[in-house]
């Protein structure tokens, strides 16, 4: 659906625009990537080993190794070496593809990047066996002893009457069945009774504020939430509204609708819900940052379910406002592991649609942040 770009600062090189280069992952290996990560300067809170990659402009000639078919293939021990920030002079002669034998100068700057990872090795081990020597010598013991405690909590037990103001219709005073909310002042009611309302009345029975001047039906929303509360704490709900219902079409000799047949309890809060309010899960995975981005800690909470007719730029209102990012922090959203930018009016559907998955599973998006360098000049 998209491609992926080079994740170092300043080359944003990809396989679309540049079809010479070959991109790759970043080493498995901890001391490999510490040092990967040093020479690219990427902060490791904004590492990602499934998304972040580098293009081969960042090798010498002498990080690859050739099949006999011509095929160029990075060795195991690599290091990136050739930034936009170094000098003119250790930028390569030609591309790694070319059969010529690397220059003398790439060959010098190999011999000292594996004298410095060697160096850098040997002290990591260093501080290691010095660690292990210490806690052996002390014979460290835990101050601290925890016990496990088992602890039987008692249910807290809350009248009925106490919250019936919050789950019964303002019009009917019943409890409310298929919950409708009005998204202008998020009042709730039973859905048959607030259609019924505003075929006489655009405005909120409770409050009297304009629903909508001419289309009041799209301002109302099946609450979902609110619906599986009021069953969890009534469950015989369900059975009472079924029975009446086939006793209604009974008694006028009329055939029950397809969406009432069956058992009630079987998705009793979802039966009425329009296709317009159906919610998609959504997993928002944190895939990196710029570098003049100052650090910002990544959503702890990362799955949400939203409307199918919400947009990518609702989703960015969304992460602005829960990261409090300021004003000059652009949020960009790539769909999967692709690095194609969706747009700001792509809604959630279009998405399902062309992924061609079903609304019930789980949507993984990409997001990441970046600097607007017009609003900081």
């Amino acid at each position: 659906m998209g491609w992926r770009v080079c994740g170092i600062h300043g080359c944003k090189k990809s396989k679309r625009s540049n079809k010479d280069i070959s991109l790759h992952r970043f080493p498995r290996d901890e001391n490999v990537l510490r040092k990967w990560l040093a020479l690219s300067k990427i902060d490791s809170l904004y590492y990602n080993a499934d998304y972040t990659v580098i293009c081969s402009n960042h090798f010498t000639n002498d990080s690859f190794w050739r099949t006999s078919s011509g095929k160029a293939y990075l060795r195991p021990h690599a290091t990136p070496s050739i930034f936009p920030w170094t000098s003119s002079s250790e930028q390569p002669s030609q591309p790694f593809f070319s059969k010529k034998q690397p220059s003398s100068q790439n060959k010098r700057l190999i011999n000292v990047h594996k004298t410095a990872r060697s160096a850098i090795n040997r002290a990591h081990n260093y501080q290691q066996n010095k660690a292990l020597k210490l806690k052996k010598a002390l014979n460290l013991k835990p101050l601290l002893k925890f016990r496990k405690i088992n602890v039987d909590l008692e249910p807290i037990l809350v009248k009925l009457t106490s919250i019936n103001q919050y789950i019964t219709c303002f019009l009917c005073g019943g409890y409310l069945v298929d919950a409708s909310t009005v998204t202008e002042c998020l009042h709730t009611f039973c859905k048959s009774c607030i259609v019924f309302h505003i075929q006489r009345h655009f405005t909120c029975p409770v409050c009297d504020i304009l629903i909508h001047e001419t289309n009041p039906l799209s301002n109302i929303r099946f609450d979902r939430t609110k619906q599986d509360i009021i069953y969890k704490i009534l469950p015989q709900i369900p059975k009472e509204e079924h029975l009446k219902a086939v006793a209604f079409y009974k008694s006028r000799n009329l055939p029950m609708p397809e969406s009432n047949e069956g058992s009630p309890d079987k998705h009793a809060s979802t039966r009425s819900a329009s296709p317009v309010d159906e919610l998609v899960s959504l997993m928002l995975e944190f895939s990196g940052a710029s570098v003049e981005c100052r650090p910002i800690q990544p959503l702890s909470k990362k799955f949400v379910r939203v409307p199918g007719r919400a947009t990518i730029k609702h989703l960015q209102r969304f992460l602005t406002k829960k990261l409090s990012l300021s004003d000059d922090i652009i949020v960009d959203i790539v769909c999967s592991e692709d690095d194609e930018i969706i747009e700001e009016h792509t809604t959630l559907l279009s998405i399902i649609h062309e992924m061609n998955i079903e609304k019930e599973e789980l949507i993984t998006l990409y997001y990441s942040f970046s600097v607007n360098n017009n609003k900081i000049s």
